[in-house]
């Protein structure tokens, strides 16, 4: 956590950011993913192929925003910003031993379900 903490620290102090928000209802998106998980296909055992999460819809939102918005796709370089042709996708996730930060990499072409 220490190590954690020190990488945040260094990156918000060295790296340049934006801030990008919107406000959303998600009634819709709820009753949409209840609807998708109830249709997923299952197994003998009944057990469903893929349960969809709010981050799922999140993810793909996101990635889908940047798509539309390419000059949010953006890094900045020593000389200046490189846009990207896909949408890669970093996703805080808490694990009873600390934080990692895994890539959904391409989010853009995925599936919910993938």
């Amino acid at each position: 956590r220490k190590t954690i903490a020190r990488r945040l620290t260094s990156s918000m102090q060295t790296t340049p950011h934006f801030y990008l928000t919107v406000d959303c209802d998600l009634d819709r998106l709820l009753a949409l993913r209840g609807e998708l998980n109830e249709a997923a296909p299952k197994d003998r055992d009944g057990k469903p192929a893929y349960k969809l999460s709010v981050n799922d819809f999140m993810i793909k939102a996101h990635a889908l925003a940047l798509m539309r918005v390419p000059a949010a796709n953006v890094s900045w370089t020593e000389g200046s910003m490189l846009r990207h042709k896909h949408v890669d996708v970093g996703v805080a996730v808490a694990i009873p031993e600390g934080l990692i930060t895994p890539i959904v990499r391409a989010a853009d072409t995925m599936r919910l379900s993938d």
